[in-house]
């Protein structure tokens, strides 16, 4: 013991102020006398890496049990566990989060080795014959590893504790287990076990814990496992099990969890109501039916979300007064939200997610003082909100959004100072925002898009706000100077109402999204953006050269606005961005050449301004989807790069002055393709006939002569072609019926009676302007839902983190 302890970081084994080891921490003898022997040896955590320490604790005759455990050994060589297998009286060996890694050696001795923990450490490969000479082991725990091939067949039968969870484990349950009729706790779960669940286990008569969750068992789950009558605790969620539950629910269960599987069928009237039922998780199956009114009076947790279920959430949920959590969320459920759940005072977690629910918002859930997350959104509420909700100070999560509520935000909402995510979108809510909701300080994400707001916005924002949409009210008046400013604010959408005056310069170094478009701004723009939409405003002079400093910009929307000047060469260096905006301003001057070298650009829309000269004659985005360039008086000839545009979709050159020869054109065009109104002339090119794809072709307004080819009647995608105002001459062929045509204005061109005119010029505009709005509303829903899909991944794990449960996609 001596040599022990100058091998250890532990302060306490001290042979200097304490001489007898029988005294020291973690250290048990058979006797208080100093000629006592040492039966038992715990090495505090982190207290020891010599791996000799492993090897002189092997020396001890006497020992019965060694924990080694949380102890990084160096080198961490598995070889060393033999050293203590000529122990005669060792019963426990405990070498978890030791560091071990590689393959296992056999356990050779062990005479009365009964309980052996492996886990947490990085041991790998199959395991075989390794535990072959352990005939009295009961425990076996080899979770967290890297063991891989299928689960030892060899296994002692007076097991009683089997746990290899989180492993690499492969093949099918494991017959041998249904042999050890001792066994208490059998946890198999994340694995990569499949295949159907044998109907053995009748005989394991002492079954407490069944644990297979996260494996890819499938069949129905065997009815003995139902029957068992000492089942306690049975997780199987995410498997692809199907089938019903059956009648007849174990009265000992505890904890069951059958979530994430294809579990179908009503839920059976007795299933929430055994006696010592806590926890009961089904969500994201087929079930379907009413949820069952007779409920465990124990009940802490009942999750039913993501099914089928219809009818009323029962009243008499009401008499659970243990309940914490309460989750039903994605349903069919109907009728209102009983009174009585006033009475589940211990409720934590309410969520009615996106069912049919209807009526006023019960004022009773104010009386639920330790409520943190509300959601009741996707619902059908009306009526106001009520006062009484904004008593509930413990309250962190409010979700009311897509709804039919009216009225205005109480003012009361000042007293959630825990909030911090409100989200009333969708609703019909009206008045002015009150000016307490946004100086909640621990508000992070305020959502009120699409009501009827009207009035300023406040000033005094919260330092901790992340999100903020307000767009589609009737807000007005100038945008509060601080509005921009908070150190983590994320995202701001304030698209579509009426706000005047400037924006404001003191932005968040956060910001990935500003959105300000269709209101009535002026001014300059800041240079201080990251992503930016000020479209359909009344901004004026240049674009600030400082956005080239902006190097995590993604997209910057300026379109329909009065900005005039040269396109600034310094958004070249922006090489992040993805989408750029700038048609429908006063830009004149030639295109810069460097603004075809951002490499990730996948949109680029310049059109309706006063540009000149040729278009670039190089360029490195080759991910563009969109090119539109029309209406400016570009010259020169359409750029041989074009064709090696692998995923161009829509290629918009009307309206300028372009002309020679067109070149060979990317097969991925499908959207539009769009040459009207420039001087392009000879005869439509064959290649034409490789887009296959293409929905809208207009090569209107030009000078090209010659017959009309036929294949463009073979064009299966084309649902739009304008070839009018040109000098085409024979006679235009038959076109399907459902494609709209336009080929007048061609003196020498014979048109068929029915085919004549019938494409409108306002028609083709509207099929390109559309195109562009769709692309525009893409690239917004994605920035928009990235900020709120990085809040919901956060509640998720957050969620997963107090239960002891990993969040887990919905896997159909």
């Amino acid at each position: 013991m001596l040599s022990l302890s100058n091998l250890t970081l532990f302060p306490l084994w001290d042979p200097i102020k304490q001489p007898n080891p029988c005294n020291w921490s973690g250290v048990h003898c058979s006797s208080g006398n100093s000629s006592s022997t040492v039966i038992s040896l715990s090495f505090p955590p982190s207290s020891v890496s010599d791996p000799q320490a492993l090897s002189l604790s092997c020396t001890l005759s006497s020992l019965q049990n060694l924990d080694f455990s949380n102890n990084p050994i160096n080198p961490p060589s598995p070889t060393l566990i033999s050293k203590c297998g000529s122990l005669p009286n060792l019963k426990s060996l405990n070498i978890s989060n030791t560091y071990f890694s590689g393959p296992l050696p056999p356990f050779i001795g062990f005479p009365v080795l009964q309980s052996l923990d492996l886990s947490i450490n990085s041991l790998s490969g199959p395991i075989e014959s390794q535990f072959d000479s352990l005939l009295n082991i009961q425990s076996l725990n080899l979770s967290s590893n890297g063991f891989s091939g299928p689960i030892p067949t060899s296994l002692n039968l007076g097991l009683k504790e089997l746990r290899v969870s989180n492993n690499n484990f492969s093949g099918s349950f494991p017959k041998r287990l249904f042999s050890c009729l001792n066994v208490t706790i059998l946890d198999l779960s994340s694995n990569s076990l499949s295949g159907f669940i044998p109907d053995e286990f009748t005989g394991l008569s002492a079954l407490n814990t069944l644990l297979i969750s996260l494996n890819q068992f499938s069949g129905e789950i065997p009815p003995s496992v139902w029957a068992s009558k000492t089942l306690s605790w049975f997780d199987a969620h995410q498997n692809d099990f199907t089938g019903s539950i059956p009648v007849g629910m174990t009265e000992n269960l505890r904890v069951l969890d059958l979530s994430f599987n294809g579990l179908i069928g009503p839920l059976p009237a007795d299933l929430l109501s055994p006696p010592f039922l806590e926890s009961v998780d089904l969500t994201s199956n087929f079930l379907s039916g009413s949820i069952p009114q007779n409920m465990s009076q124990s009940l802490f947790r009942v999750r039913l979300g993501d099914n089928l279920l219809t009818g009323a959430v029962p009243p008499t949920v009401g008499k659970l007064s243990g309940l914490n959590s309460l989750e039903l969320d994605n349903n069919r459920l109907e009728g209102a939200i009983p009174t009585s759940l006033r009475n589940c005072g211990n409720l934590t977690l309410l969520n009615l997610t996106n069912n049919g629910l209807q009526g006023e918002i019960p004022r009773e859930l104010g009386e639920l003082r330790f409520l943190v997350v509300l959601q009741l959104q996707m619902n059908r509420f009306n009526g106001s909100i009520p006062d009484e909700l904004f008593q509930l100070k413990c309250l962190s999560k409010l979700n009311l959004n897509r709804n039919a509520l009216t009225g205005p935000i109480p003012s009361r909402i000042s007293c959630l100072q825990r909030l911090q995510t409100l989200s009333l979108e969708e609703n019909s809510l009206s008045a002015e925002i009150p000016q307490s909701v946004l100086a909640l300080k621990s508000l992070r994400w305020f959502d009120a898009h699409r009501n009827n707001f009207t009035g300023p916005i406040p000033v005094g924002v919260t330092m901790n706000l992340r999100v903020l949409d307000l767009s589609f009210n009737g807000l007005s008046g100038p945008l509060p100077a601080d509005l921009l400013s908070p150190p983590f604010l994320e995202s701001v959408d304030l698209m579509s109402n009426a706000l005047s005056g400037s924006i404001p310069w003191n932005m968040s170094q956060k910001l990935s999204l500003v959105n300000l478009g269709d209101n009535q701004l002026t001014g300059a723009i800041p240079p201080t953006v990251v992503s930016f939409w000020t479209y359909v405003n009344r901004l004026e002079g240049a674009i600030p050269t400082s956005l080239r400093n902006c190097r995590n910009l993604n997209v910057l929307n300026l379109a329909n606005n009065r900005l005039q000047g040269e396109i600034p060469r310094e958004l070249s260096e922006v090489q992040s961005l993805i989408v750029l905006h700038l048609q429908m301003n006063r830009f004149n001057g030639s295109i810069p050449d460097e603004l075809f070298q951002l490499k990730n650009l996948s949109n680029l829309n310049l059109s309706r301004n006063a540009l000149t000269g040729p278009i670039p004659s190089k360029i490195s985005s080759e991910l563009l989807q969109t090119l539109n360039l029309e209406e400016n008086s570009l010259s020169g000839s359409i750029p041989t790069w074009i064709g090696g545009l692998e995923f161009l979709l829509e290629l918009s050159l009307g309206a300028n002055e372009l002309s020679g020869d067109i070149p060979e054109l990317p097969v991925s065009l499908s959207t539009a393709l769009n040459l009207s109104s420039n001087r392009f002339d000879g005869q439509i090119p064959n290649r034409f006939d490789e887009l296959i794809n293409l929905e809208l072709l207009d090569i209107s307004d030009n000078g090209f002569t010659g017959d009309v080819p036929t294949f463009l009647t073979q064009m299966r995608s084309l649902t739009t072609l304008d070839l009018s105002n040109n000098q085409l001459s024979g006679n235009l062929p038959t076109f399907p019926s459902d494609m709209r045509v336009n080929a007048t204005g061609n003196k020498h061109l014979k048109l068929s009676d029915h085919r004549s005119g019938a494409v409108r010029r306002d028609s083709i505009v509207l099929v390109i302007v559309g195109a562009v709005l769709v692309s525009d509303a893409l690239v917004a829903g994605y920035l928009w839902l990235a900020p709120k899909h990085f809040n919901q991944v956060e509640d998720e794990t957050t969620r997963a983190t107090q239960d002891h449960q990993p969040a887990v996609p919905r896997h159909r």
